[in-house]
């Protein structure tokens, strides 16, 4: 193999000797037309590749910022739908209070991006409070409560139906009356608590930390060339090119900072567009409409004002952001400029300014192919396990679901949650935490097979699927060995740690067809094992026995 790369090699250097050879021998004039063509070549060939790349950069931001809106709204349908949340409206009992504002503090902890968790009544009045307190998260005694009927997220979220989600446009937080500082970007979803008799009673609140999606966005933009801006529908800047420029909609003498004043000449057209591309004097824009919103989730035009109502509602096809990736004229022209010089230089050399057009394809399509393979990586793998997260997860289980459809096959859910991890953390230290979560997964996926997926779901909340099932008791003898590997010592820093699990199970199609019904089976059997006690599996087929 190495005397075939030392061959290529010196068959490769003849033929560009050669190539040299030819051109330099030729008239000066021929000479002078090849370095001109293959000047325009190679500056047509990089505008097509850095637009490409700036238009696939965006693209994968988009789909994180998707991801953040999943999520977040599936906390929010796990928060409302608890059951000391209901019963507390239905019994008014103070133990019940107690319950939920210990489950909203843990909730914060463990989640780590909500810098509110609320419950709130029918009439606007806070009953309880979580402050994540810049990670220091605190219970809100009751007399700091504070009535937030007048602020408009209220009022537009108890408007919402059952099952409906409010979302606030993107702004600033705003305490007792007036916009906190330092500035803290904020994005609210909202969800009405209905009783048995679909009855309003309250709302749950989720105070999204908006610089969490600003500091993702900002990561995903190392990978693009240009700088990496964010606007609202109005225009206004929300990651502007200076940080001056920023929420110029909320900020007293930033009301002209918007893209109309920055970039005059493009602006209409990247507002009025759902995505493209632009090139003129104002530098190249590449651009795209962000469409964070689902079906069942509503928004509406906010208000600048701590106390003003919003004056408009908007839809899921109407609320966006337009995320745009901005390379400035001086960048863009710095390399034209810089291989315009090279070839003057080096002119009289073809073969050595071959050599170097060629280093830079090379180069370029390299660093392409990094950029496309870590914004991949990004966007469908857990950065701390390595394990696919929930959205590569849901991309594999439709695959399955849809093979074993076809070729009636089965497949089976495991849906894992840790035991005792909570203890670990807090005796020692989330990085120790950490190292166990490495451990559990590598143990995971030492007992199942490579055509099985096992996905981190967040926390300590883990789904493996058993493709091509040869049946159900194969499901049991999986899960018993997770049990038996997982509840073995871990040794963290020096210091032995032990955890257990619960693995609840559902099997497709004995159990259900409809997929989505299968992932609550393999929840319920889950935390079936959670109501008995610790360190068990149960089949969702046994829940009935």
């Amino acid at each position: 193999m190495k005397a075939g790369n030392q061959k290529k090699h010196t068959v490769s250097t003849k033929g560009v000797r050669l190539l040299f050879f030819i051109i330099f021998v030729s008239v000066g004039t021929i000479l002078a037309g090849i370095i001109t063509f293959i000047y325009q070549l190679e500056t047509e060939g990089y505008f097509e590749r850095l637009k490409e790349h700036e238009s696939f950069a965006v693209k994968v931001s988009s789909q994180l910022t998707d991801k953040i809106f999943e999520d977040v709204t599936a906390d929010l349908k796990y928060l409302s739908q608890q059951q000391a949340v209901l019963d507390f409206f239905k019994h008014n009992q103070k133990q019940d209070l107690e319950i939920i504002a210990q489950d909203f503090f843990t909730f914060s902890k463990v989640k780590n991006k909500y810098d509110q968790v609320r419950l709130l009544n029918a009439q606007g009045m806070e009953i309880v409070r979580v402050n994540y307190d810049r990670g220091h998260p605190a219970i809100v005694s009751r007399d700091q409560l504070q009535n937030k009927a007048k602020r408009y997220y209220f009022a537009d979220t108890f408007a919402m139906g059952k099952g409906e989600v409010f979302v606030s446009p993107f702004d600033l937080n705003i305490e007792n009356g007036v916009v906190e500082k330092p500035l803290k970007p904020m994005i609210r979803f909202g969800m009405v608590v209905f009783d048995p008799e679909g009855n309003k009673r309250g709302v749950v609140l989720l105070n999204y930390l908006g610089d969490r999606l600003l500091k993702l966005l900002e990561q995903a933009g190392k990978a693009m060339f240009g700088q990496p801006l964010l606007l609202n529908r109005k225009g206004y800047w929300i990651m502007g090119p200076q940080k001056s420029d920023d929420w110029g909609f909320m900020l007293a003498g930033r009301e002209n900072k918007t893209i109309y004043n920055r970039f005059p000449v493009s602006a209409a057209t990247i507002l009025s567009q759902h995505s493209g591309q632009l090139y003129n004097k104002e530098g190249m824009f590449s651009f795209a409409n962000i469409y964070p919103l689902k079906v069942g989730q509503q928004s509406s035009c906010g208000a600048a004002a701590a106390f003003e109502r919003s004056t408009e509602g908007l839809t899921a096809e109407q609320y966006h952001w337009i995320l745009i990736s901005y390379m400035s004229p001086d960048n863009v022209k710095a390399y034209s400029f810089g291989l315009l010089t090279n070839l003057a230089i080096l002119g009289s050399a073809l073969f050595l300014l071959t050599a170097l057009a060629s280093w830079l394809i090379a180069g370029a399509i390299v660093r392409k192919r990094l950029y496309r393979a870590e914004l991949y990586k990004m966007a469908h793998f857990d950065e701390l396990t390595k394990l696919p997260n929930r959205a590569l997860f849901y991309d594999r289980l439709n695959q399955t679901y849809e093979t074993c459809k076809r070729y009636d096959r089965s497949f089976a859910l495991l849906n894992i949650d840790l035991d005792d991890f909570k203890n670990v953390n807090d005796s020692l230290g989330h990085g120790a935490g950490d190292m166990l979560l490495k451990e559990v997964s590598g143990r995971m996926l030492g007992i199942v097979r490579k055509s099985d997926t096992v996905a981190r779901m967040g926390g300590d909340e883990f789904m493996i699927i058993l493709a091509e099932l040869p049946g159900p008791q194969a499901v049991e003898a999986v899960a018993q060995k997770l049990l038996d590997s997982l509840t073995k010592p871990v040794v963290l820093d020096g210091q032995q740690a032990q955890v257990g699990a619960c693995i609840g199970s559902a099997i497709y199609p004995d159990d259900s067809t409809d997929l989505a019904q299968l992932i609550k089976m393999a929840d319920m059997a889950m935390y079936a094992c959670k109501a008995e006690g610790k360190n068990m599996a149960k089949t969702y087929s046994s829940l009935s026995r």
